[in-house]
């Protein structure tokens, strides 16, 4: 009865961590569909800055540090635009 039991707590760890392997790929995967975009980037005083390429929206706000209402911080070629805080 003891080696059925711990074959069994074994078999449903096995499946959990399976599981849960499957759904964090999942995760990951639906940020791949999110919108990428060519960032140009100001200064707070509008000089350029070294460009962004290829990143989603959360990804510039993450690297800038901008997502509010004053001063244009970057610029997405047909998309977005991020305001420094």
């Amino acid at each position: 009865m003891k080696k059925s039991l711990k074959s069994t707590v074994l078999a449903i760890a096995l499946m959990v961590s399976v599981t849960g392997a499957f759904a964090t790929s999942y995760a990951n995967s639906s940020k791949a569909q999110d919108p990428t975009y060519n960032w140009t980037r100001f200064d707070r005083n509008g000089n350029p800055l070294p460009p962004l390429f290829n990143k989603t929206k959360a990804e510039a706000i993450g690297i800038t540090g901008c997502n509010s209402t004053l001063a244009v911080c970057a610029v997405a070629s047909g998309g977005p635009t991020l305001r420094y805080n």
